[in-house]
Order: structure tokens, then C-alpha cells, then sequence
């Protein structure tokens, strides 16, 4: 029987040891009491995409523009990482129990965003990479 690249054994072959995992970088948002960790992670991101059916992917780069349904997708994705099983809805919760939490939240995730960026450096980057990074589009 062939093995599927969904068993444990194959699926998570390719993950590095836990000493050598990149260091994650987290903002943070605070609601009354209640401190949230941000941070974007891939496999966050790719859930609420699923579920909210929207290409955060390319909100990110444009957090000012986006709608709440967008916004309130992206801040579940920035949150799950540090608190795993946080949904759209629990965002959707969060907001709704404070409205001013809003603009709090919009700068909580523009400093994730921010945080999660490689820094570049301009002499061994090619020059779209230095470009996008200088024009603040990564």
C-alpha cells in the first residue's frame, strides 16, 4: 500500500527541529484585560482563507483598504498562531464587544505585518525585492 503524504510520518519529514524553527516575531493587541499575541504564519493564513473564502494573501499588503469581513479574517489569522483554534468568529466576538477596539486592532495588525517581513538587505536582494520593500509593498 503506497503511503500518502498526509501521514504524519510523511507530512512532517520536512519541518525543521524545533532548535532551528525561526523565531516568530509578535505584536500585540490589548482588549480590556486580555493581551493577544499577532503574528502571520502560513498555515493561519491559508485556514482563514478557507473558511472566510477571501485571498488574505493579497490584503495583506493593503490593510487600509480592506472590508471587516477581510479585516476581521485577517485579525483570526494574526491571532491563532499564539492561541491555537482562534476562529473568524472569535475575531468577529472580539470586535464586537468593543468597537473602539478597532483602530487599535488595525495598527496591532499592521506591526505584525511589519514584523513578519524579512529584512531586506539591499545589496543581495534583486532590485524588484529591494523596490517593493522600499515602496513598504513587502
Amino acid at each position: 500500500m503506497k503511503e500518502s503524504i498526509d501521514t504524519p510520518s510523511r507530512r512532517n519529514s520536512h519541518k525543521p527541529k524545533s532548535a532551528e524553527s525561526p523565531v516568530r516575531r509578535f505584536s500585540e493587541l490589548r482588549a480590556g484585560e486580555r493581551v493577544y499575541k499577532l503574528c502571520y504564519d502560513f498555515g493561519a493564513l491559508r485556514r482563514a482563507e478557507k473558511q472566510s473564502g477571501l485571498n488574505l494573501l493579497a490584503a495583506l499588503g493593503r490593510l487600509s483598504e480592506l472590508d471587516l469581513t477581510q479585516f476581521t479574517a485577517l485579525l483570526a489569522a494574526a491571532i491563532e498562531p499564539a492561541q491555537p483554534g482562534f476562529t473568524v468568529e472569535d475575531a468577529e466576538d472580539l470586535l464586537s464587544s468593543d468597537f473602539g477596539l478597532l483602530v487599535t486592532a488595525i495598527q496591532a495588525l499592521g506591526e505584525a505585518y511589519r514584523l513578519s517581513m524579512p529584512e531586506v538587505n539591499p545589496h543581495e536582494a534583486p532590485a524588484a525585492v529591494v523596490a517593493a520593500a522600499s515602496e513598504g509593498d513587502i
